[in-house]
């Protein structure tokens, strides 16, 4: 489904390159008969999506997951964007797929559309991407959020596109999974960006008055986006207590030593 939407483009100097980590599940030979350039690294997503920009020839750089299909401008808007000054571009999301927690989601998603607490650049000129030393490979989670602040910092122009990604995350038990994982690495990016970090992850978000504003309109789904943001925040909490119990052994041998 990626792959196809990235060759149904309307931009069509496009190079493809697919970073796959030992799959088993037929993925090389997808990707060849798509016609991309197949990497394979042991590595977590960060280090991954930078040893891929290492082969990359263009002069623009767009990273997306297998679980993105993109609209047939996306591309094309997004080099349009840069042409016009940008350095960076926001590309938004909607979450897409069958089920009432799916629709949960995709409204609340909706709500965060153009705000920049919650969205970051995932196109990027490729000189602005070295120079701004490309994804945190500490970070397993708040990546994409940590090099928006490092290019913000950095003086570089971050433009947005009014073409939207589909997103088809799977299902709710599959996001509470990634939740938790992310939870258990999550402690990196807290103690970097402190309050910031807080007011992006917290349940602050979902209460800004823009997100009201369009949860309201729909006031049935309101309590069921609660529940499932609630249990969701549970799963990330549970995560950073794991996560934070796994590393206290390290962290006392390491002071032991020393």
């Amino acid at each position: 489904m990626c792959l196809n939407s990235i060759k149904k483009q309307t931009y069509p100097n496009l190079e493809i390159i697919v970073v796959d980590s030992n799959s088993r599940d037929g993925t090389p030979q997808v990707a060849r008969t798509y016609g991309a350039k197949l990497l394979n690294v042991t590595a977590e997503r960060t280090k991954a999506k930078n040893f891929g920009a290492t082969y990359a020839k263009g002069s623009y750089l767009f990273f997306v997951d297998s679980d993105i299909e993109l609209t047939e401008k996306m591309i094309e808007d997004c080099v349009k964007a840069c042409e016009e000054g940008f350095d960076a571009v926001i590309v938004g999301e909607r979450i897409v797929g069958d089920g009432f927690w799916t629709k949960c989601r995709s409204l609340e998603r909706a709500a965060y559309i153009g705000d920049d607490l919650v969205e970051s650049p995932t196109f990027f000129r490729r000189q602005v991407f070295i120079d701004s030393g490309g994804y945190d490979e500490n970070l397993v989670f708040g990546e994409e959020a940590d090099l928006h602040q490092r290019i913000c910092a950095l003086g570089f122009r971050i433009g947005r596109i009014p073409t939207l990604v589909l997103h088809h995350e799977g299902s709710f038990t599959r996001v509470v999974q990634r939740k938790y994982y992310y939870g258990k690495s999550s402690s990196a990016y807290i103690r970097r960006y402190g309050i910031l970090a807080i007011t992006q992850f917290s349940p602050y978000r979902f209460f800004r008055a823009r997100t009201v504003q369009l949860l309201v309109k729909r006031p049935p789904w309101v309590l069921a986006i609660l529940l499932s943001k609630t249990i969701e925040y549970i799963a990330g909490a549970l995560g950073l207590i794991a996560g934070f119990l796994e590393s206290k052994p390290h962290r006392r041998q390491f002071s032991d030593g020393n």
